[in-house]
């Protein structure tokens, strides 16, 4: 039997249904799509911009991220469109005042930034999101810059399921 015409009604949203034949145009997958973490702590220069290293890949549906030379997500041939990013870095015995400051850079330009002045001593982490237009071969990289006074190195040691350092993307469907 064919639905022509749905009336709030006569329909039962506690029901099941059983569709026969085949349903077009909805659903999808956000996919390249990547997750990566640090598992080794890295030294990060004071007052110096450093792409942070993200070298365990939790997964990678499409290869696109390099986790051991160029640490980067690579937009794949023909996969160009909006993405959603999130990212953050943590530190450890930072003193009150110190800022801590983490961005993306897309072909290697400075995108947007997020940041933390810390109001009190100890450990701290910063994160952020963005939603951007890339087109196939843009390349996306963490960057993370401070003004602790001296080289610091990164916690990798949180108990979070997926640590206090992390980086993760997908392709948004549209």
């Amino acid at each position: 039997m064919a639905i022509t015409k749905i009336q709030s009604e006569s329909l039962n949203l506690a029901d099941d249904f059983a569709f026969t034949g085949t349903i077009t145009g909805a659903g999808g997958v956000n996919t390249p799509a990547f997750w990566v973490t640090q598992s080794v702590s890295q030294s990060i220069p004071n007052a110096t911009q450093t792409k942070i290293q993200f070298n365990s890949e939790r997964y990678d549906t499409d290869n696109a991220y390099d986790n051991s030379t160029n640490y980067r997500f690579t937009v794949p041939s023909g996969k160009g469109g909006k993405y959603f990013f999130t990212y953050a870095c943590a530190f450890g015995g930072f003193a009150a005042d110190q800022m801590l400051y983490i961005h993306l850079r897309i072909n290697g330009t400075q995108q947007n930034y997020n940041f933390l002045k810390n109001s009190t001593s100890g450990d701290h982490s910063v994160n952020a999101s963005s939603i951007l237009n890339l087109n196939a071969g843009d390349y996306v990289e963490v960057f993370v810059f401070h003004t602790h006074g001296s080289a610091r190195g990164t916690d990798t040691t949180s108990s979070a399921q997926y640590g206090a350092m992390y980086f993760g993307g997908y392709k948004i469907i549209e």
